[in-house]
């Protein structure tokens, strides 16, 4: 375990090289992402999002983290890889991406809102149903605390083949929600729509 880097050394390293050296990131798949790259922008999306995970499990555990690298990956670090990323898809016309796209959603604690919102208006397996589609990562424990069942409950819900329908339908509406609020030009951008329609 290292010590905690002065802001003098924080301020030396480029992001580049903190998600690379410390964040064990291939360098290619970092600089395509800062290049607006869309695939190598998911793939540090992902990698980012594991990070993330990572951060949240050890604030929870009130451990004191373990780095591997000389300037953990912070929140911040995460957060402006992100806006980088999705600065530079915005420039080349690129859509952001799913993984990209949910990155943004857990640093900005959008799925935590709509779970609060959800448990106002649902309960039992249609709240598991929102809960899945807004947080697809949680364990069966922790969904079963969320929802207030047992996790048996969560684990025989999961084997059901009507529920899991039922979550992918409701990521469908989801998705198509999102569409028809922001329009198709919002995500592909207006040149690439009249590209597409025809003459």
């Amino acid at each position: 375990m290292t010590s905690k880097p002065t802001a003098r050394k924080l301020r030396k390293k480029g992001l580049k090289h903190l998600l690379i050296e410390d964040g064990g990131l291939e360098c290619g798949v970092v600089h395509g992402a800062f290049l607006g790259d869309p695939a190598d922008a998911q793939a540090m999306a992902a990698a980012l999002r594991e990070w993330l995970k990572r951060l949240k499990r050890e604030e929870a555990s009130g451990a004191a983290p373990v780095y591997s690298g000389e300037i953990p990956l912070t929140h911040l670090d995460i957060s402006n890889a992100a806006i980088t990323a999705l600065e530079a898809l915005n420039r080349r016309g690129e859509p952001s991406g799913s993984e990209l796209a949910s990155l943004m959603a857990e640093l900005l604690g959008v799925a935590r809102h709509r779970i609060h919102m959800a448990k106002q208006k649902h309960s039992g397996r249609g709240l598991a149903i929102i809960i899945e589609t807004e947080a697809p990562d949680l364990g069966v424990r922790e969904l079963a605390d969320e929802v207030g069942v047992a996790a048996s409950t969560v684990s025989r819900w999961r084997r059901d083949p009507e529920y899991l329908r039922e979550v992918e339908q409701n990521i469908r509406n989801t998705a198509e929600d999102w569409m028809e609020t922001y329009g198709a030009d919002e995500i592909y951008g207006a040149d690439e729509i009249e590209e597409r329609e025809p003459e």
